[in-house]
């Protein structure tokens, strides 16, 4: 895929910036993918060499735990809450339960 081979900053995959390929096979690159590496690379696509900079970014999801050590909903308040119906018993009405027909939190 071809791209602006002026658009070569922060983008999801190394930009040519002679002919604007997408190098989507960039994991070849291995260990050599580090933050804050740079390296000098051919196009895959028109062979000409250029200068990459890797930039990586790590991000997190955090949730809160129910009463078994399992991940709630995002926004829920765990038992009782009143943001879901995570923690009551479909089959026994709005009372929560430890039946096997329970619609507990699901166990990621």
């Amino acid at each position: 895929m071809k791209t602006d081979p002026t658009d070569t900053e922060w983008t999801d995959f190394p930009v040519c910036p002679h002919c604007g390929y997408n190098d989507e096979d960039y994991f070849e690159l291995g260990e050599r993918l580090v933050d804050g590496n740079e390296l000098k690379v051919a196009c895959g696509s028109c062979g000409k060499d250029f200068h990459l900079y890797v930039h990586i970014s790590t991000n997190f999801t955090s949730r809160k735990l129910d009463e078994r050590g399992n991940p709630l909903p995002i926004n829920c308040e765990g038992e009782g809450c009143t943001r879901c119906s995570g923690e009551y018993c479909e089959h026994h009405g709005t009372e929560p339960c430890d039946c096997d027909v329970t619609a507990r939190h699901l166990v990621l």
